[in-house]
């Protein structure tokens, strides 16, 4: 793991805006990790899903992220996390495997975690939610998880706007400012 990363989560339930935040970030010249699970679910659509490629997906969406998160220096916001694969993968397996690191580690590998404000579930074909209702319920655990390794995260409201690209721009103010002023205490 690389000690001069300063990583910034990006939470939220499924559909919360991460992805925007994260992008509109990134086109201001921050560097960021884009969400490593819809690349994998996106190029096994077509497999069977057992609990045998469950296990599969989430060990390959596992190593990535951790070599992504590993490769980073300097300041660097994130669109989830590790911890994301934990809570999935728990939840999808029934288990964590003996392959993830220490969990221990975990509370020492995220600066800050902030939470997007739920927006209206949306299908796609990469979600493994169906619907908004199991959208919150496993979010609940991931966020559960979060918890349990010692995160409070900053929640980051939902902004009224002309348009939507212009709510989007709101919320990465809203992430940089809490970040400056937490950096000036």
């Amino acid at each position: 793991m690389n000690e001069k990363a300063k990583r910034v989560v990006i939470l939220g339930r499924s559909s919360s805006g991460k992805t925007s935040v994260v992008n509109c970030l990134r086109d201001r010249g921050y560097q960021v990790g884009h969400e490593i699970p819809t690349i994998v679910l996106d190029s096994r659509k077509t497999r069977k899903i057992n609990l045998e490629e469950w296990e599969k997906r989430q060990k390959l969406i596992y190593t990535l992220q951790k070599t992504l998160e590993d490769s980073y220096e300097g300041l660097v916001f994130q669109d989830r996390c590790l911890m994301d694969s934990y809570a999935y993968t728990e939840t999808l397996c029934g288990k964590i495997p003996e392959y993830f690191a220490d969990q221990s580690t975990l509370s020492q590998r995220y600066d800050f975690i902030f939470e997007l404000e739920n927006l209206p579930f949306k299908k796609t074909n990469t979600r493994i939610e169906s619907d908004e209702e199991e959208a919150q319920k496993i979010y609940a655990l991931v966020k559960k998880f979060y918890i349990k390794q010692g995160f409070n995260s900053i929640p980051v409201p939902v902004f009224s706007a002309r348009t939507v690209k212009e709510s989007i721009s709101k919320r990465a103010d809203f992430i940089l400012s809490k970040l400056e002023e937490m950096s000036n205490d």
